[in-house]
Formats: structure tokens, C-alpha cells, sequence
């Protein structure tokens, strides 16, 4: 891993949303005119924006005011019971997120679980997302391997933290090698202490010990026809959780989209391949 991450003490940052403490970390230039990015993040253990992009987070923030926001359960925001669908509930709470921030309006840069939160955002509020980027989402339920995936991933979770011993940087070191990473020497020390600091948390294992309280499966098939955004969807080809079936169906059926296949790449292409990533994306939002 050639590309040097950020420090993330100094971005730390919170704003109160219906009560509750969310976080996010912020990289801001003092009058920049571009349009800002919103990262979100994946569901796994310890899974936070600025830990999935902590090797884009330096060339993106040379050019764009970056948000790297942890949604409520993840990271350091606040656990809450999430009622009805879970991506509507979670589209809902980034908007109030944008409006507590004064952000009318901005590119999504997305990972996975997050992914699928941005898309039912740009299918509800399409004025308030600019560039749309997908990176390993699969936001319906169904698919030629989903079943498979979404129940290797279910269990792998549960291993973690049922494990006698507990949740352990080797488990998580392992964890990431089994469902993240194509090539497991590209997870760095780094990777494993930051997702493992951040999945033994208070808040996140109260998050995690309550799986009835968060929130009901959706598929958000349905709002595919509805995404107007210039979209790209980013997949790696030996993604763990599921092939190119279901970003081919999203290029499909999106109004303006196209598909960046990166072989040798498993679930995390940001970070397995940052490089190709970030010259990638901000090609495409440039």
C-alpha cells in the first residue's frame, strides 16, 4: 500500500439530529466551490466512512470538501431502533444529516451497505445528489448468488462476536481476508486495528446484540427506474458477496449509468486498489 492515510483525530466532528449525537469526520477547505462528497460506509464489523476510505480520503480532499459520516448504530453516532424498511429509515436520517450540515446538494461516494441507503436517497430526493458512486452494493433481495452471500456473511458476523474469547484482531484480520479482501496482503495493520478498535465499542455491540431492532430487509428494485443521478458503480470481480448480476442490473435500470469491473479485487476495491479507485472516481466526478 503505497498511498499514505490522513490522520483522523483532528477531523472528528458531531452534529445532533433528532436528539442524538451522529459523527463524521469532516475535510474542509476554507471557500471551496465544488460540490462536496458524502462518503458512507458497509455494514461489517467496525465499519465506519472514514476507516473503508482511508487510503482515498488524501486525494479526494485535495480537491472537494470531504464527510466521511457514520450512519446511527456504526462507528461513534449513536445506536438507535430502527422501525420499517432499513435503507428508508437510513435515507431519511442522511437527509437530516445534509440539512443539519447545510449541505443542499452533493456527490455520494458509497461502500457496500451504504450504497444502498445513497440509492434509495437519489430515488427519493434526486435534487439533493449530484454524482452517485456504487461501490459493492447489492440492494435487492435476490440474485443469481445472493442467498449464498448474505448467509456467509450472517454467519461470519456471527462468529465474530460470539466467539468464546470474544471479538479479537485476528478474527477481524481473518474476517476481512475471508469476505473483504480478494488478496489478503493487501490488508495492512492499519485496516485491522481501526475496524477491530471500532467493533468493540459500547454502542456498536449494543447496535449488534439487537438484530430485531434493526430495521426490516427491502429491496430496492423497485426505485432502480427512479435513480436519476449520473451514476458508477464500482465491483470487484471477486467480490464475496455476489457477482456482476445485480451492478449489471442497476446499469440496466438506472437512468445514466456505467460499470468499472476491477479484477483481482474482492468487496473493498477502494482499498485494495487505490490507486486505479481514486483515479477512477474522480475522473468521473470531475
Amino acid at each position: 500500500m503505497q498511498i499514505t492515510p490522513l490522520e483522523s483525530a483532528e477531523t472528528s466532528r458531531y452534529v445532533s439530529i433528532d436528539g442524538r449525537r451522529v459523527h463524521y469526520n469532516a475535510l474542509e477547505h476554507a471557500g471551496s466551490a465544488n460540490t462536496p462528497v458524502i462518503f458512507t460506509h458497509g455494514g461489517g464489523p467496525g465499519a465506519t466512512s472514514w476507516n473503508n476510505f482511508l487510503y482515498n480520503a488524501r486525494e479526494f480532499s485535495g480537491r472537494y470538501n470531504c464527510y466521511f459520516y457514520d450512519l446511527p448504530g456504526f462507528g461513534a453516532s449513536e445506536s438507535v431502533p430502527i422501525s420499517g424498511p432499513v435503507h428508508s429509515w437510513y435515507a431519511e436520517q442522511f437527509l437530516k444529516f445534509m440539512d443539519a450540515l447545510k449541505i443542499d446538494r452533493a456527490h455520494l461516494v458509497n461502500q457496500s451497505y451504504g450504497g444502498a441507503m445513497a440509492i434509495k436517497v437519489a430515488a427519493s430526493a434526486p435534487t439533493r445528489v449530484d454524482h452517485l458512486v456504487i461501490t459493492g452494493s447489492r440492494p435487492i433481495i435476490g440474485g443469481l448468488t445472493a442467498p449464498a452471500s448474505a448467509l456467509r456473511g450472517k454467519k461470519a458476523l456471527q462468529r465474530y462476536y460470539a466467539a468464546a474469547e470474544g471479538p479479537t484482531m485476528d478474527q477481524m484480520r481473518s474476517l476481512l481476508a475471508d469476505l473483504e479482501f480478494y488478496d489478503p496482503d493487501r490488508i495492512t495493520d492499519l485496516n485491522v486495528k481501526l475496524r477491530f478498535e471500532m467493533s468493540i465499542t459500547p454502542n456498536v455491540r449494543e447496535f449488534i446484540s439487537q438484530p430485531t431492532k434493526r430495521g426490516q430487509p427491502e429491496s430496492l428494485f423497485e426505485d432502480f427506474r427512479k435513480v436519476t443521478a449520473r451514476t458508477l458503480i464500482v465491483h470487484g470481480l471477486h467480490d464475496a458477496f455476489g457477482g456482476v448480476d445485480v451492478p449489471l442490473t442497476m446499469v440496466n435500470q438506472f437512468a445514466d449509468a456505467r460499470l468499472h469491473l476491477v479484477g483481482h479485487a474482492g468487496h473493498h476495491v477502494q482499498t485494495e486498489c487505490p490507486a486505479e479507485y481514486n483515479a477512477v472516481v474522480l475522473g468521473f466526478l470531475s
